[in-house]
């Protein structure tokens, strides 16, 4: 059972479920894995096979070392909207919690980059009243997230 399931409050509902991104970390393994290529591929005096196998290679075993770390890391980011907070959880052993009142947050940034904006994914922080903001790093679809935090506030 999820952090904000459990400290749920009387008349409060899960809204809407943000994730953290794997795409920027995909994206930068397969760019190396094409820097590599090309790189191998003057190397090799124009062997084409070799370079193409040699990045494949890079790629894959990337993304097979990367995919577990990362999964463990979604699991242990927890962002959900509620009927009356933002929340933002960190951690699987221990846990660091950032929350706001919906009613409470008077902006929202947006920041994406060109990447973030093509393949959907980039930072949303809530700003509140006086000190108060959190920060959603990397995360899919932004834009849904912050529409979904503005709904019926």
């Amino acid at each position: 059972m999820s952090y904000v399931a459990k400290t749920l409050q009387q008349g409060e509902e899960i809204e809407f479920r943000g994730r953290v991104s794997f795409k920027p970390v995909w994206l930068g393994i397969v760019a190396l894995g094409v820097v590599l290529g090309t790189v191998l591929y003057y190397y090799y005096s124009f062997d084409v096979l070799t370079s193409i196998i040699s990045a494949a290679s890079f790629i894959f075993g990337s993304l097979l070392i990367t995919f577990p770390i990362l999964l463990i890391y979604r699991i242990a980011n927890e962002i959900v909207i509620t009927s009356k907070r933002v929340v933002y959880r960190k951690g699987i052993v221990f846990r660091r919690t950032h929350e706001i009142d919906r009613g409470a947050i008077e902006s929202i940034e947006l920041n994406q980059s060109i990447f973030g904006r093509i393949l959907d994914y980039g930072d949303v922080v809530a700003k509140g009243r006086g000190i108060g903001e959190v920060e959603f790093k990397v995360m899919d679809n932004p834009v849904v997230f912050r529409n979904a935090i503005r709904a019926n506030v």
